[in-house]
């Protein structure tokens, strides 16, 4: 559902307006504190500044002296032309670009397009051919009681749109309506292509479990993308062989190119199926690539990229879980249709996230730190993102550039310039995107943060809570320590739990209160002879904010490790290493760009990394006496905890017992599979997990898809799969993760050095490997 979802993700302490510096008392390892039985509250008002103006855009709304009803999109032959305005209930409207602001409603057809307040019926899609004085529209309309999605073309001559002149080319029973009163999944996108042919979403007809229509294409147009040619080309398209079961066509032609044309009984329309609701999906201009944005159902958001013959996974799975309430009950179809397609990137439903709007790749030049970075947002949070990948299926980065009202965002739209567009409720209108005036407070050094008592000893503020992990990820050897502090003192009740406790869950990531602070410390070992001697580098911390989004910061020590001062931009420290023979050597330090940690720290991860069951189930040291305490039994007995997002419910004792914990590469009586596995967990599947990126390395993933698995590029190792067990010289997890060079290393950030023990316990589980057939 675009119009009606609800959604969640991280962001920062960006407005927060917490006090962080005293929330589990004193809680240092070896410190003589022990857990406290209540909480005090943080506070953290000191790095306030630090969130303001986290997003690097904010909405400005356009033509604001103007009422339109419901508009949901806008769109723009060329930059000397009106731009097009579709309002819901069926009214387009030509809007003057040229600053005066006259408008003209150029066509009515309120009287066929049915439309429900709240719903997602109406006119939904609107596509401008002006070579052919054509206008073309998506709608849904209503005849003997029943719905049907209709796709129409109307002549457009000198700016006007004759009504009298509408073809209906597609009207498809949406069925879904016979067993409710309303209708829902109804895609709408609707986009003449680079190639010119017309390309149209269609949505599931809503969803209902005793149906499998969204993997069928000998049926009805539902759940893809349908390709057709409208000039009915010849030599190059044929009339469709057949018509939908429940529906009609006509006034168009099936390219010959189409990828089911020829399969017995299909309906050749299908350009890729699999779809749930592609509300809206648009073409990179200078690509051509298709991008599309998928509306989950209860796990995920989708952004995939449309290719010839794809079948996206619904309803057997979404994003990359299997999806077992369906009528496929998590299993693929036998036998398969098309080519089967994980998502590029799929995000999880939480702290408000859960409807896509699909967007554009942008390529205007207002704005040149967004070229070539898909925009796409949610509606039901209001954020913002852009994502840049590489052009072959890896994400590079996600991270938030805006925030708009919650419900408010409906449509992207692009000018024919290349700007873009935000389209939606009264508070968006149609506005564009504008570069955000930076906070100009000069940022607090790290002693003014209060989230220390004592630089010297690092000895922690009253609420910032010391936590350990079992398998802490590779920092070119650097020895680390964790902090973290949780709004408010645990008092509140019922569903307001959810804003000073942590959500717990035994498997998956735990959800954190918006204005939730997580503090890295780094040091560097400094004598060969003597590894307790470090030198303080950095201190890093996350911050997630009422507004959703993730914001950073680093800050750099001093030489004599007495102050650090904020990092605004990527650096380097030089630490000089006293060598087993007496001489001297120089490590260099790289310090993260803020930018730079949200490409491991972005949306599909969830922000926040390591902080969960698997990392923390452990015992660590509260108090002189070094007495050993279970760390997730400490938390909960100290009200960290809620494991319900509606009500305050604390976990009890079994809910830490029987963990699939991570196992340290040393871990004594700890299989070498296990401990392998628990490496790669810890060291990757923050990009390699839930959220894409080509497979998955989370401990608990399934490892016979990635033996064996063929490579984009082997980089220079000829036959070289992912993993080929028995043969870690042909394997490319264990090549990258022994690499140095930069275009070649993984992770590719966070390391200049590859971990000797962590590529040594990989060569040998590799090693061990039964080869495969």
């Amino acid at each position: 559902m675009f119009l009606a979802l609800v959604a969640t993700v991280f962001l920062v302490v960006r407005g927060a307006g917490i006090d962080l510096a005293s929330m589990v008392s004193e809680l240092r390892p070896g410190s003589g504190a022990k857990f406290p039985e209540k909480r005090a509250a943080p506070k953290l008002r000191a790095l306030r500044s630090l969130g303001n103006n986290a997003d690097s855009f904010v909405p400005e709304q356009l033509f604001e002296d103007l009422e339109f009803r419901n508009v949901l999109f806008a769109t723009q032959a060329r930059e000397d032309e009106p731009l097009y305005i579709l309002e819901q209930q069926g009214a387009v409207w030509a809007l003057s670009t040229d600053g005066s602001g006259t408008r003209t409603k150029v066509l009515d057809l309120e009287d066929r397009v049915f439309y429900e307040h709240g719903s997602e019926s109406g006119a939904l899609g609107l596509a401008l051919r002006p070579d052919s004085n054509e206008l073309y529209l998506r709608y849904v309309t209503q005849r003997d009681g029943m719905l049907y999605d209709r796709v129409s073309r109307f002549d457009w001559q000198d700016g006007e749109v004759d009504a009298a002149s509408e073809e209906v080319l597609i009207d498809q029973l949406h069925e879904w309506h016979r067993k409710r009163k309303f209708g829902e999944h109804f895609g709408g996108g609707l986009v003449f292509g680079p190639d010119g042919y017309l390309y149209v979403a269609l949505g599931d007809e809503g969803w209902v479990p005793e149906r499998d229509s969204p993997q069928k294409i000998h049926k009805d147009l539902f759940s893809g993308i349908l390709r057709i040619d409208v000039d009915c080309t010849p030599g190059k398209s044929h009339p469709p062989p057949r018509q939908p079961e429940s529906g009609t066509t006509r006034g168009y032609c099936i390219p010959d190119d189409n990828p089911f044309v020829g399969v017995p009984n299909a309906l050749e329309e299908f350009y890729l199926i699999g779809l749930r609701n592609p509300y809206r999906f648009s073409f990179d201009r200078e690509s051509g690539q298709l991008w599309l944005g998928d509306s989950g159902s209860d796990l995920a958001e989708e952004v995939n990229i449309g290719v010839p013959g794809g079948n996206y996974q619904w309803s057997y799975r979404e994003g990359v879980d299997k999806y077992t309430a369906s009528f496929l009950k998590g299993t693929k179809p036998r036998p398969f249709i098309g080519k089967e397609q994980p998502p590029l990137f799929a995000y999880p439903h939480g702290n408000g996230n859960s409807c896509i709007i699909g967007g554009y790749v942008y390529r205007g030049t207002e704005h040149p730190d967004l070229v070539g970075r898909y925009i796409f947002g949610d509606i039901n949070s209001g954020r913002i993102w852009a994502l840049l990948s590489d052009g072959a299926g890896q994400v590079l980065s996600v991270e938030r550039v805006a925030q708009v009202t919650p419900y408010s965002l409906l449509s992207f739209s692009e000018r024919a310039d290349g700007e873009l567009l935000l389209v939606g409720r009264e508070s968006l209108g149609i506005s564009k995107l504008s570069e955000t005036d930076r906070d100009q407070r000069p940022p607090p050094p790290l002693s003014k943060t209060r989230l220390f008592k004592d630089l010297v000893t690092l000895e922690p503020a009253n609420g910032v809570v010391p936590y350990e992990l079992n398998v802490p990820s590779w920092s070119d050897g650097a020895v680390k320590r964790h902090w973290v502090a949780i709004p408010g003192n645990g008092s509140n009740t019922g569903g307001k739990a959810k804003r000073d406790r942590v959500l717990y869950r035994r498997k998956g990531p735990w959800g954190f209160p918006a204005g939730s602070v997580f503090i890295q410390h780094f040091e560097l070992p400094i004598d060969e002879t003597d590894p307790s001697r470090t030198q303080r580098v950095e201190t890093r911390m996350l911050g997630l904010s009422r507004r959703g989004g993730a914001f950073t910061a680093s800050y750099r020590w001093n030489d004599d490790g007495t102050e650090a001062f904020l990092v605004t931009e990527r650096a380097t420290t030089e630490v000089a290493v006293r060598t087993k023979d007496g001489g001297k050597r120089i490590e260099s330090w790289t310090h993260p760009a803020p930018s730079d940690c949200l490409t491991c720290h972005h949306l599909g991860a969830g922000y926040v990394l390591g902080v969960n069951a698997r990392q923390l189930d452990r015992t660590t040291t509260y108090g002189e006496d070094g007495t050993a305490t279970p760390q997730l039994e400490a938390w909960g007995q100290a009200g960290m905890f809620t494991i319900s997002e509606l009500m305050l419910r604390e976990p009890d004792q079994k809910a830490f017992t029987r963990l699939k914990t991570l196992a340290p590469p040393d871990a004594e009586g700890a299989s070498l599979n296990g401990r392998a596995r628990s490496y790669l967990d810890a060291n990757c599947s923050f990009c390699h997990g839930p959220a894409g990126a080509l497979f998955d390395l989370r401990r608990e993933a399934a490892l016979d898809p990635l033996l064996d698995r063929p490579v984009r590029h082997d980089f220079g190792h000829e036959g070289a799969r992912l993993i080929v067990p028995g043969d870690p010289e042909r394997s490319l997890l264990y090549q990258r993760l022994a690499s140095e060079k930069p275009s070649k290393m993984m992770p590719p950030l966070g390391r200049s050095h590859a971990d000797p023990a962590g590529v040594a316990l990989i060569h040998e589980w590799i090693e061990q490997m039964k080869p495969t057939n």
